[in-house]
């Protein structure tokens, strides 16, 4: 299932467990609101890498994030291009590659992660009202603990992370 969490109060951590605790669903498909697929066969796109990794954390590739999220940046940098019909080309081409993955050794960005019911009970997030951080506390503890997390060479995910004013502000993340 394909969810967005959000959170008025922007606890990022309590938005996620709600979302499983109110839900018998086996997995979830949590997202960032600023993103968008760019075929329009992802969904079982993502049911089938999930079908074949059910035990792992699968991330995708994407255009915009953190540089420390280097893993998941299709090229290994922040692709500043606003044109989305260059994305969709690059989507369409990494189809090629489809139910291929490869294992993430480092911090990863949260803006798209499939997780399985059975690593969140093991693996709760944290309810500590905090947005910034959520992510990468949450898989540097599944990681140590022994959880792989997997990209999806064929999925490619448009992210628009903060596009207009730059990667570094945060302040929408902020409480207050």
């Amino acid at each position: 299932m394909d969810v967005i969490p959000y959170r008025k109060d922007k606890n990022l951590g309590l938005a996620y467990n709600e979302i499983f605790r109110n839900s018998k669903e086996d997995v979830f498909c949590f997202r960032d609101g600023d993103t968008l697929f760019l075929t329009h066969d992802y969904g079982s796109i993502l049911d089938e890498y999930h079908r074949l990794y059910p035990e792992a954390v699968l991330v995708c590739y994407i255009n915009r994030a953190s540089p420390l999220s280097v893993g998941q940046l299709y090229g290994r940098k922040v692709n500043n291009d606003p044109n989305i019909l260059n994305h969709i080309q690059i989507a369409e081409k990494l189809k090629s590659r489809l139910y291929d993955v490869a294992k993430v050794d480092r911090d990863i960005s949260g803006t798209l992660m499939v997780i399985p019911r059975t690593v969140w009970q093991k693996f709760p997030f944290r309810e500590d009202g905090l947005c910034l951080g959520q992510d990468t506390e949450w898989n540097r503890r599944i990681r140590k603990g022994g959880v792989n997390i997997m990209r999806m060479e064929g999925l490619y995910l448009f992210h628009t992370y903060r596009l207009v004013n730059g990667i570094y502000d945060k302040k929408h993340l902020l409480n207050g």
